[in-house]
């Protein structure tokens, strides 16, 4: 029989917390942005059209310095918020 090695055991261990914890913010944060969709909608009475015409303009407005940088851009002003692709 060959020893148990505690060195396996730990990196399985440490990979099952790190799947749980990123399920537990996964679900945290889809928690936060549902009740912040209901308070828009049933404190502030924001129509659904004009959800999808903010989440439009935010995607837009978030996305495109990522996107131009990915295309080659060479002075693209990142957001703090992007992590380095390269």
């Amino acid at each position: 029989m060959q020893p148990h090695d505690n060195h396996d055991t730990y990196n399985s261990n440490d990979r099952s917390r790190d799947s749980m914890d990123r399920i537990v913010l996964t679900v945290l944060i889809v928690a936060i942005l549902g009740l912040g969709i209901y308070l828009l909608v049933a404190q502030f009475h924001v129509r659904r059209e004009q959800l999808v015409e903010g989440s439009i303009y935010l995607g837009c407005g978030l996305g495109d310095p990522q996107i131009a940088a990915l295309l080659g851009g060479q002075n693209v002003t990142r957001l703090p918020i992007f992590l380095d692709t390269a």
